[in-house]
């Protein structure tokens, strides 16, 4: 009797240190793609100088991205990109995937359907072929409930002047 106890205090043991050290290795896991992204996102803005001028019939970079002058669809546009793009973010903080797993840089689509309580729909548009990967951004979107609303100047510059109900979004494990 004592020996089964013994044997199942041990189990019991060894169940729980193989836990933990999942766990360990979790929080590893996330804690390098957290680096990774902040390493792209420092990356990306090092050689982003918004006062760089350009020679193309007076036009400066501002104008171009259509954030000032012109029309304002180009404004409507970079707003909506802005929009989608701090979606992306908030979901992109929250995929869990060992990035090492892959040597490619698989895309998938999603079609996120919204409303003011939060998602109505999640729609995979185009696989990226890893399933493992697809699976990861779709328990993100899951996990990034409520989606951050657009701001007051991005809804004045929408032309339904609110949010748009869907959106199509992509993702790439190196992005």
């Amino acid at each position: 009797k004592l020996a089964k106890e013994k044997a199942k205090k041990e189990k019991l043991a060894k169940e729980k240190a193989k836990k933990e050290k999942l766990a360990k290795e979790k929080a590893k896991l996330i804690l390098k793609q957290r680096s990774a992204e902040l390493e792209r996102l420092k990356k990306s803005l090092s050689g982003l100088d918004i006062n760089a001028k350009i020679n193309d019939n007076g036009l400066d970079s501002k104008k171009q991205a259509g954030l000032t002058g012109g029309s304002d669809i180009g404004t409507r546009t970079g707003q909506l990109s802005n929009y989608s793009e701090r979606i992306r973010s908030s979901i992109r903080r929250k995929i869990v995937f060992d990035i090492t797993k892959t040597n490619r840089n698989p895309e998938v689509i999603f079609k996120v359907t919204r409303t003011v309580e939060g998602l109505k729909k999640v729609e995979k548009i185009k696989s990226s072929g890893n399933q493992n990967w697809d699976t990861a951004v779709a328990n993100a979107i899951e996990r990034s409930v409520p989606l951050p609303d657009p701001s007051e100047k991005e809804i004045l510059n929408l032309k339904k002047k609110r949010a748009p109900d869907s959106l199509e979004l992509s993702f790439r494990p190196r992005d």
